[in-house]
């Protein structure tokens, strides 16, 4: 089996053996069918979201990645309920080439360069949006992890004091949009609400902030393209870069005009 490039969600530049990068897993959303593409969406999870868990590692040259220096068994605990499908692949051990193999039923992923992931979420961590009510983005959702919480432990100790019962459904005391519209119904939304976890804290975190990215910049959550292609175009980004940056010079001198 021959080597190739991964593509970069955010910037579409290649992805080459041994850099850096942040492992989103995607779920395609139920109810997301092909007139979704043709028609346009609005939001960056219209198609597929992102489970709130980014993993870093290195891209290993054969469309998935290694090295992985973190603690990813909550990655694992998290499909070993998931249907694997019948493909051409057999199951592997290693639970990232299982995704990146399509062995787990209506799940993909998507690769982001670690470094363009940092620089774009430490900009936006900083900045201050209209929704973000005169706080940095990342102070507001940490506010906002921080409400929900304690709603959903308030509602859950009102349960817990009725007489007689002692298995409350979820439902009774689900939380909605904790973070990236997901509420305690999601996997790894619950997991935190369990443990309080500060490195699952800081995941949901960054989650959040490069699904804002995602939106402010017009893209979305989509399995890479290009999967099994060793194209490393250069010069066309050269091209498309600079006139990114005139572009953007011209709008800044409409708003200031």
């Amino acid at each position: 089996m021959g080597c190739w490039n991964g593509t970069c969600l955010i910037s579409n530049l290649p992805i080459y053996a041994g850099d850096e990068v942040v492992f989103f897993v995607l779920k395609r959303k139920c109810g997301a069918e092909l007139d979704d593409v043709e028609h346009g969406h609005c939001y960056a999870d219209a198609l597929y979201e992102p489970l709130l868990y980014p993993i870093v590692g290195d891209y290993d040259d054969y469309g998935c990645i290694e090295n992985v220096r973190e603690d990813f068994s909550l990655i694992e605990k998290y499909f070993e309920n998931i249907e694997v499908d019948k493909k051409e692949w057999e199951k592997d051990d290693d639970v990232f080439r299982n995704i990146e193999r399509g062995n787990y039923k209506e799940h993909t992923f998507a690769l982001i360069h670690k470094d363009v992931y940092n620089i774009l979420v430490g900009h936006l961590s900083n900045r201050k949006e209209w929704w973000s009510k005169n706080k940095s983005v990342k102070d507001f959702v940490m506010k906002n992890i921080e409400e929900k919480t304690k709603e959903y432990f308030d509602n859950k100790q009102i349960w817990e004091k009725i007489e007689g019962v002692t298995d409350i459904p979820t439902p009774l005391i689900g939380t909605d949009d904790i973070v990236c519209g997901r509420g305690s119904r999601d996997y790894f939304v619950a997991k935190y609400l369990e443990t309080l976890d500060e490195a699952l804290l800081n995941k949901l975190v960054e989650t959040h902030l490069v699904h804002c990215v995602l939106g402010l910049c017009r893209k979305f959550w989509f399995p890479q393209t290009g999967a099994g292609s060793q194209d490393s175009e250069v010069d066309l980004y050269e091209i498309l870069t600079n006139k990114m940056i005139e572009k953007c010079k011209q709008t800044r001198e409409r708003w200031e005009s």
